[in-house]
C-alpha cells in the first residue's frame, strides 16, 4: 500500500511539475505582439511638485495612451488609444494634467480634485501664464481663450493659433483686421491698430516688449510685402521696408520680407530679404530646356536644380528701430551660422563647396563677423581650404572660437583686439577623435565657458581642460584622472540641448563619467574650478547618460536624456539596462536613487541579456562586441547566430530596446526571443581596405564565438543596412563561413557608386566625399587608383559567393541608389547563386508601416529556413509572378529542404 501511495504521489508531483513548466514558460515575441505593443520609447513626465507622474506610451502601429499616477504609483487617470490623444503634459503651476486630442475632445484634469474637464474644439493649444493656465481653442470658426483656474472665457479675434502670442500677463491677437491686446489679469481688451494686411512670421523679443511680423497686401495688381513692428502698450504700428512685385508673375506664398530676431536689447530688428537674382541676360525668345553643367560652377548643377526656386536669393538686413535706418547684415551667398541671445554680433559664412572642399582648391571658405550695432563687418578667416568647423561666439560676445580640421587645433579671435591665436597647440594630448575615416576625425568639443568669457573649457578624449583664451595657460580641471584610469569625464548639462555651459568658478561642478572599456557609467563632481579633483559618485553597469561620442556614422547619443533638475533641487535620472529596462529615479546626491517608475521588458515573453566580449582580429587588433542571449539561454543547446554590424556599436551594451518591426535592420529583441543569438562586433577600418577590414573583423568574431560549445557553427548568418549592407556584400564575396545573409540598402560597386549623385532624381551633390574621405575610406580618386575601387567592390567577386543572399532595396532610395542592388542581384543571378531582391514601392532608404511588417516576416522566413531548417515560403521556393504583386504574398510555407 505504501509503495502504491508513493508511486501515486510521485506521479502527481511529476505531472504537476510538467503542467507548471508548460504554463510558466515565456512565449516568443511574434508578429501579433509587435502590432499591438508600444514599440517606441515611453515618455516619462513628472510634475514640479513631485506628487504626480505621467507615462506616455507611444506605438508605431497604435495610437498613444497616457497614464497619470500619484508618486506612490496609484493610477488616477488613463487615456486610451481610442481617445486619440496627440500630446499631454503637466501644467507649470502643477494643478493640471492637460492634453489634446485629434477627435476634438481636449481635456484638463484637476490633479487635486481628480476631475476631468473636456474642451470641445477642432484645434486646442494649452498655454502656461505666470501663475495660471489657459486653453486656446477653436469652435466652428471662432477662437476662444479660457482660463482653467477661474473658468473665464473670452473670444479672441484671430484666424490661426500662431496669431496669438503670450507676453507676460498680456496676450496679443493679430489678424488682418486689427491688432488687439488682452490683459489676462483684468480681461481688458485694447485695440492697438486696425489694419488690412495678411499677417505671418510673428516674433517677440526676449523681454516680451516688442513684436514684429511680416505683412502682405494686394494693391493695384501688385503684391506688397512689408515689415511691421510695435511696442506692447503703444498704439503706434510702424511699417518697415517694403518689396513690391507683380501679382500676375509672382504666385509663391513665401514673403519677400520676414522678421528673424531682435538684437541690441530690442533696439534693432533683423529680417530676411528674398529677392530675384540678376535676370539681365534672360531672353524671352529662348525656350529650350537644357541643363548646362560647367566645371567652374560654384555648386554642381544637380544641387542647383534641387533648390526650391533658384531664381531667388536671400540675405539678411537690419533696421534700427529708434531711427528707422536700415543696413545690410549678410550678403547674398552668406549664411548666418552663429549668434547669441545678446545678438550684438553674428557670424557669417560663405556658401562654399561643402562636399568638394577636400579636393577643390577653389572651394575656399570665408568667415565674417558682423557688428549689429554699427553695421560694420570684419573678415576673420579669409579664403581657407582648412575646413573650419565648430564656429561659435562666446556667451558675452568677446571672442569667436573655431576648430581647424587641417591642423586639428582650436583658434580664438579676440573681437576687441582683432587678433587671432591658436589656444590648444600647447596641450599634450589630442582634442579630436582619431577615427578610422578622415571625415570622422571631429573635435571632442567645447564644454563651456567661465570667467566672463576669458576661460574656455575644452574636452579631450578623457579629461576636461580650462584654457585662458588671452594667455593660453591651460590645465585639466579633472586633474588627469580620466587618462590615468581610462575614464571619460564631461560636464553634466541641465537639458539635452544645452551646449557651451556657463560655469561659475566657485560653484560645485557636476560631471558624468564613462568607462570606455567596461561600459560602466556614472557621476562625479569637483568642488570648484580651483579644486580640480574629481570625486566619483555612483558608477554602475548601466547607462545613465553620457554626451555624444563621435564615431564614423555621426554621433551616438549615449543615454539620450541628461538628469533633470526639479524645482526643489532634486534630480530626475534615467537608468537603463537591457535586462531590466529603463528606470526613472529621483536623487539628491547621485549616490542613492529612488525608483519612481520603470519601463520594463514585456512580461510573459522571452527577453534577452547582454555580454561584452573581447577578441583579436587577424592583424592583432583588440575588438569588442555585444552578445545578445535569450533570457532562457541553455548552454546545453546549439544556437544559430546572426551578426549585426555598423562600424563600432559596443557602447550600446546597456541600451534598452523595445521590439519593433524591422524597417531595415534586424530587430534584436524579436530574433533573440525566437531562439537566435545576435552578435554586434566593432569593426576597425584600414585605409584602402574597407571591404577586407569588415570581412576580417566579422570573420574573426565568428571564429571566436565558434569556440563556445553552444554555438551552431554551421548556422551563422549576416545582416546589415546601408553601410552595413555594403559590408554584408563584402563578407559573402570573401568568406564561405556563413549560411545566410541579408543586406538592406547597401552598395555593391564602388566604381559606379562613386560616380553617382545623391538623390533619386540626381538632385543631390557628388558622392566622391563618401568614398574618399568617409565610409569608403579609399583616400584617392578612382582615376588615380582604379584597382583600389575594384578591390573594394563586392560585385566583381560574386563568383566566390556560396552564401544565399536576401536583398532589400527600394527604388526611391536617395542615399544608396537602387541600381546598386540591381548590380549585385544580376551578378549573382548570372553566376547562378541563390539570391532574392525585395523592392517596396514608395519607400526609400528603409521601410515603414505595412511594408516594414512585410519585410519583417520575409526576412525571418529567410533566416528560419537557412539557419533553423524550417520550411521555405513560396516566394523563395517558386517566386511570385509580377502580375500577382499586391494580390498574393507568397508567404505560405512549403516543405522544401535546404539545398546542400
Amino acid at each position: 500500500m505504501n509503495k502504491v501511495l508513493k508511486t501515486l504521489v510521485f506521479f502527481l508531483l511529476f505531472h504537476n511539475c510538467i503542467i507548471f513548466q508548460i504554463f510558466s514558460q515565456d512565449k516568443a515575441i511574434d508578429i501579433d505582439f509587435l502590432k499591438h505593443q508600444d514599440s517606441h520609447e515611453t515618455d516619462f513626465q513628472i510634475s514640479n511638485s513631485k506628487e504626480f507622474y505621467a507615462v506616455v506610451h507611444r506605438g508605431e502601429n497604435i495610437a498613444d495612451s497616457i497614464e497619470v499616477r500619484t508618486i506612490d504609483g496609484k493610477r488616477i487617470l488613463k487615456l486610451l488609444p481610442e481617445d486619440l490623444v496627440t500630446s499631454g503634459r503637466f501644467s507649470q503651476n502643477g494643478e493640471w494634467y492637460i492634453y489634446t486630442s485629434s477627435n476634438g475632445n481636449n481635456g484638463y484634469y484637476n490633479l487635486k480634485e481628480k476631475k476631468i474637464n473636456v474642451i470641445s474644439g477642432e484645434t486646442c493649444r494649452f498655454i502656461d501664464g505666470d501663475k495660471k493656465t489657459y486653453a486656446l481653442y477653436r469652435l466652428d470658426t471662432n477662437w476662444y481663450l479660457k482660463c482653467l483656474e477661474d473658468r473665464r472665457t473670452i473670444q479672441v479675434a484671430i484666424k490661426r493659433a500662431e496669431d496669438l502670442i503670450i507676453a507676460g500677463h498680456m496676450i496679443l491677437c493679430l489678424n488682418a483686421d486689427s491688432i488687439v491686446t488682452v490683459n489676462l489679469e483684468k480681461y481688458e481688451r485694447k485695440v492697438i491698430k486696425k489694419i488690412g494686411i495678411d499677417i505671418s512670421a510673428v516674433i517677440i523679443d526676449n523681454n516680451a516688449q516688442r513684436v514684429a511680423f511680416a505683412g502682405r497686401q494686394s494693391l493695384n495688381k501688385q503684391i506688397i510685402d512689408g515689415l511691421y513692428y510695435f511696442t506692447i502698450g503703444d498704439t503706434e504700428l510702424i511699417a518697415g521696408p517694403f518689396v513690391k512685385r507683380d501679382q500676375q508673375q509672382e504666385k509663391e506664398e513665401s514673403k519677400a520680407v520676414v522678421p528673424v530676431s531682435f538684437a541690441k536689447k530690442g533696439e534693432v530688428l533683423i529680417y530676411k530679404v528674398r529677392s530675384k537674382m540678376d535676370m539681365r541676360y534672360s531672353d524671352s525668345s529662348y525656350s529650350v530646356k537644357v541643363d548646362i553643367w560647367n566645371y567652374k560652377d560654384p555648386v554642381s548643377l544637380s544641387s542647383k536644380s534641387s533648390m526650391e526656386d533658384n531664381s531667388y536669393e536671400e540675405h539678411f538686413e537690419g533696421i534700427k528701430l529708434t531711427t528707422g535706418d536700415t543696413f545690410q547684415v549678410s550678403r547674398p551667398g552668406e549664411m548666418v551660422i552663429g549668434k547669441t541671445d545678446n545678438n550684438n554680433y553674428c557670424i557669417l559664412e560663405n556658401s562654399y563647396r561643402k562636399y568638394d572642399h577636400f579636393w577643390r582648391k577653389d572651394s575656399w571658405q570665408t568667415v565674417t563677423i558682423a557688428n549689429i550695432g554699427d553695421s560694420s563687418r570684419k573678415v576673420i578667416i579669409n579664403k581657407t581650404n582648412d575646413n573650419i568647423t565648430d564656429i561659435k561666439l562666446s556667451p558675452n560676445e568677446k571672442f569667436v572660437i573655431w576648430f581647424n580640421n587641417t591642423d586639428k587645433q582650436y583658434y580664438c579671435y579676440n573681437i576687441a583686439r582683432e587678433q587671432t591665436s591658436c589656444i590648444t597647440d600647447k596641450l599634450p594630448v589630442a582634442i579630436y577623435e582619431k577615427a578610422d575615416f578622415i571625415a570622422s576625425m571631429k573635435p571632442y568639443g567645447v564644454a563651456g565657458w567661465s570667467d566672463g568669457d576669458s576661460s574656455i573649457l575644452i574636452n579631450d578624449e578623457n579629461d576636461i581642460w580650462i584654457i585662458d583664451v588671452l594667455g593660453s595657460k591651460s590645465r585639466r580641471i579633472t586633474s588627469g584622472m580620466g587618462r590615468k584610469k581610462g575614464l571619460m569625464f564631461r560636464l553634466m548639462p541641465s537639458h539635452a540641448f544645452e551646449t557651451d555651459l556657463l560655469v561659475q568658478r566657485n560653484d560645485v561642478i557636476r560631471l558624468v563619467v564613462y568607462d570606455k572599456t567596461t561600459k560602466r557609467n556614472g557621476f562625479a563632481y569637483i568642488n570648484s574650478l580651483n579644486d580640480s579633483v574629481p570625486h566619483l559618485l555612483a558608477m554602475e553597469d548601466a547607462l545613465f547618460y553620457f554626451p555624444k561620442l563621435y564615431y564614423g556614422n555621426g554621433s551616438i547619443d549615449m543615454g539620450g536624456i541628461p538628469p533633470t533638475r526639479l524645482a526643489d533641487g532634486d534630480f530626475l535620472v534615467r537608468r537603463q539596462t537591457v535586462e531590466s529596462g529603463i528606470s526613472y529615479c529621483l536623487t539628491k546626491d547621485f549616490r542613492h536613487f529612488t525608483e519612481v517608475w520603470r519601463d520594463s521588458p514585456p512580461v510573459g515573453y522571452v527577453w534577452m541579456k547582454t555580454e561584452l566580449h573581447t577578441w583579436k582580429n587577424s592583424k592583432g587588433d583588440l575588438l569588442q562586441g555585444i552578445l545578445y542571449k535569450p533570457s532562457n539561454f541553455d548552454a546545453r543547446k546549439k544556437y544559430p547566430v546572426i551578426f549585426d554590424y555598423y562600424e563600432k556599436r559596443s557602447d550600446e551594451l546597456h541600451h534598452f530596446m523595445k521590439p519593433r518591426f524591422s524597417t531595415c535592420r534586424i530587430d534584436i529583441p524579436y530574433y533573440v526571443s525566437n531562439g537566435y543569438l545576435i552578435f554586434v562586433p566593432d569593426i576597425i577600418y584600414k585605409a584602402g581596405e574597407t571591404c577586407q577590414s569588415a570581412t576580417d573583423c566579422v570573420v574573426s568574431a565568428a571564429r571566436y564565438l565558434s569556440t563556445f560549445d553552444w554555438i551552431d557553427t554551421m548556422k551563422l548568418g549576416l545582416q546589415g543596412h546601408s553601410f552595413g549592407g555594403y559590408q554584408t556584400n563584402c563578407i559573402i564575396t570573401h568568406s564561405n563561413l556563413f549560411a545566410a545573409a541579408c543586406e538592406a540598402s547597401g552598395a555593391s560597386n564602388l566604381t559606379s557608386a562613386n560616380g553617382e549623385l545623391f538623390g533619386v532624381n540626381y538632385q543631390g551633390g557628388a558622392r566622391h566625399f563618401v568614398y574618399e574621405e568617409y565610409q569608403g575610406n579609399l583616400r584617392s580618386p578612382m582615376f588615380e587608383n582604379p584597382d583600389l575601387y575594384i578591390k573594394n567592390s563586392p560585385v566583381f567577386f560574386v563568383k566566390n559567393v556560396s552564401t544565399p543572399l536576401l536583398i532589400m532595396h527600394n527604388k526611391d532610395d536617395g542615399a544608396v541608389l537602387f541600381s546598386q542592388a540591381v548590380e549585385m542581384y544580376l551578378g549573382l543571378y548570372r553566376a547562378m547563386k541563390p539570391v532574392w531582391l525585395l523592392q517596396y514601392d514608395g519607400h526609400g532608404h528603409g521601410t515603414w508601416g505595412e511594408a516594414s511588417v512585410d519585410f519583417t516576416i520575409r526576412m525571418k522566413q529567410f533566416f528560419d529556413h537557412y539557419l533553423k531548417g524550417e520550411k521555405a515560403p513560396v516566394w523563395m521556393s517558386k517566386g511570385v509572378p509580377y502580375y500577382l504583386r499586391s494580390k498574393y504574398s507568397g508567404l505560405d510555407l512549403e516543405d522544401i529542404p535546404i539545398e546542400e
